[in-house]
């Protein structure tokens, strides 16, 4: 798992998410001190391969500088003067061959040393922010003591002004029923005609409350 991953908070396993964030923070702390003496070696490496580098290059020199003092013929000089003796020099394929070969190990070695630090920059980076997901984690439990991942609660004046809307609208209908009650007991249809109280069966005829004493159905 790369430090993307490890840097992720699962908001849903707080209490495990703190429990290992020490871990992770010091086990990267610890990369992070690697690569510093990991990119601190790199640097020197770099000097010693330039040192060694120009000493190869330095050595070659005097040898080619004595073998063409001693036979300049070979080397196609026919004077032997200083300006000869440097320009046959830097001309001799030996001495190529061992400036191409110091180059390329400079390169490697400075190519090292650019990785490390990079490497060492990076690490440093995710130690810093790992110290960012110490706070995150810090407001993430702020959030959810402070209910914020609870379920959505409805305003106590909401839920009154909801509960007075039903409540008249239950009213009303009760009134209506009322009514039509009231207007078929006098004996009117809902469409204003005449209704006989007798013309209508017994079974749908409204009820009406007995008085005391009173005889089936009388007032």
């Amino acid at each position: 798992m790369g430090y993307r991953d490890d840097a992720k908070i699962d908001i849903y396993n707080l209490h495990t998410e703190w429990a290992g964030q020490p871990t992770i923070y010091i086990d990267y702390a610890e990369q992070f001190a690697d690569a510093v003496a990991l990119m601190m070696r790199a640097q020197e490496k770099v000097s010693v391969v330039k040192t060694e580098g120009k000493q190869r290059i330095d050595q070659m020199k005097a040898e080619l500088d004595a073998s063409i003092r001693l036979s300049p013929q070979v080397y196609g000089l026919e004077k032997v003067t200083e300006n000869a003796v440097a320009n046959a020099i830097i001309a001799a394929p030996s001495f190529k061959k061992v400036q191409e070969e110091v180059a390329a190990n400079i390169a490697a070695t400075v190519e090292e040393h650019i990785q490390a630090v990079r490497n060492k920059e990076l690490l440093e980076g995710v130690k810093v922010g790992f110290s960012h997901r110490k706070s995150a984690l810090e407001k993430e439990v702020e959030l959810f003591l402070n209910g914020y991942y609870a379920d959505p609660k409805i305003p106590k004046s909401y839920k009154e002004e909801r509960t007075q809307e039903v409540r008249k609208g239950i009213e009303a209908s009760l009134e209506g029923m009322e009514k039509r009650v009231v207007d078929l007991g006098q004996g009117h249809s809902p469409g204003g005609n005449h209704i006989a109280v007798d013309s209508i069966p017994s079974e749908n005829r409204p009820l009406r409350r007995r008085r005391p004493g009173s005889a089936e159905g009388s007032e």
